[in-house]
């Protein structure tokens, strides 16, 4: 039973993210980085200061990634309800930046467990934030619509 349960699931997943129009491919990629960026996140962290690895902070870490996560889900279906029907585009940008901001968190990683050393962090999320919100506001605020 718990395996019908599992499929059909699945199979009601795969009909959200098709019908949102988020590429398998990337959301993919984004999940496996994300989990890779958690991993060498917490190695980092143990070789550098092992007093710094507490559950709170490693939960704090797997809520933030699964936040991530979920951004361009719950960004297509906004988008969708304000009237935008392609969203192709808003999303895979998105997605990318996002991607590209966690593999550079990754090389960081990895560069600090080999050297010692941190590399000055990007806040790729942030932009994305930004941007999102920059989109979204004048179709969201009647106010701001132009006349």
């Amino acid at each position: 039973m718990n395996e019908i349960k599992g499929v059909l699931g699945g199979l009601g997943l795969a009909g959200l993210i098709s019908w949102l129009g988020i590429s398998w491919e990337s959301l993919t990629i984004f999940a496996i980085i994300l989990v890779l960026d958690f991993i060498l996140g917490v190695a980092d962290a143990y070789l550098l200061n092992r007093e710094q690895i507490k559950s709170s902070i490693a939960t704090r870490w797997v809520f933030k990634k699964v936040s991530k996560l979920l951004l361009p889900i719950i960004v297509v279906i906004v988008l969708k309800w304000a009237g935008f029907t392609n969203t192709a585009p808003i999303v895979n940008s998105i997605m990318w930046i996002l991607i590209f901001a966690e593999g550079y968190s990754i090389v960081g990683h990895i560069y600090c467990i080999n050297t010692g050393k941190s590399l000055p962090e990007i806040d790729a999320f942030e932009l994305v934030i930004k941007k999102i919100v920059e989109i979204m506001k004048p179709r969201l605020d009647p106010k701001d619509k132009p006349e």
